[in-house]
């Protein structure tokens, strides 16, 4: 049995470790991160076919991504005759 101080040591250099192990693995992610989730521009004919909604903008993004699709299209205020404003 090897003495106590010479098993803290080794505990200790093991913990190091693994906080190092973790502090390079947050690092990566964080970097690729940054790539996988760059922001790029869609037309709206793309955002419509493959982009996301999203669950808190899903019905704003979808009208105002139908509207510039299909520009024809009256909206419900037009329909029942009230005015836009």
């Amino acid at each position: 049995m090897p003495p106590p101080g010479v098993r803290r040591r080794v505990v200790g250099y093991a913990a190091g470790a693994v906080g190092m192990l973790a502090l390079l693995a947050s690092a990566l992610w964080w970097h690729g991160e940054a790539r996988w989730g760059r922001y790029e521009a869609l037309s709206p004919e793309r955002a419509f076919a493959d982009g996301t909604l999203g669950l808190e903008l899903a019905p704003l993004k979808y009208i105002l991504v139908a509207s510039k699709l299909r520009p024809s299209v009256p909206s419900a205020n037009a329909r029942s005759g009230e005015s836009a404003s």
